[in-house]
């Protein structure tokens, strides 16, 4: 139960900003129902490049390109394939620890800044294993 007034917190922004950004469907599994797969809309690049070039041509300044376990479009072949090919869109590019060697995604993140020049946005997404879902908590 409160027992003192709540107070306002004070805002990151003084416009109360929000940036809305669009999805690329890398993964193949943008469908109707969650957990159910379109054989129909399966992952391609050309499917994803328009998405891309859609999204820049719109106006939106920042794009998702997920990583997932499922075959699709690899996220950093796609963001190097696509920079040549946008002018203004941001792309955050989200990235799996584990699945690559930590030099060799340095290298790669460095080389695909280069190509975007600064329009390279990174998701780290945490796990300790590649391929799994959960870890259950270890107690001593």
């Amino acid at each position: 139960m409160l027992t003192e007034p709540l107070k306002s917190v004070a805002h990151r922004t003084r416009l109360r900003n929000a940036e809305v950004a669009w999805f690329d469907d890398l993964c193949g599994g943008d469908t109707q129902y969650l957990g159910v797969l379109d054989e129909k809309r399966r992952s391609n690049y050309e499917h994803c490049r328009k998405i891309m070039l859609t999204a820049e041509r719109i106006g939106f300044g920042n794009i998702l390109l997920p990583t997932s376990y499922l075959v699709g479009q690899e996220v950093i072949p796609f963001a190097s394939a696509m920079g040549p090919q946008t002018e203004s869109i941001n792309m955050l590019t989200a990235l799996r620890t584990g699945e690559i060697f930590p030099t060799m995604l340095a290298r790669q993140i460095a080389t695909l800044d280069h190509i975007l020049k600064g329009r390279l946005t990174i998701n780290i997404i945490n796990s300790n294993l590649p391929g799994v879902i959960g870890i259950e908590p270890r107690y001593v």
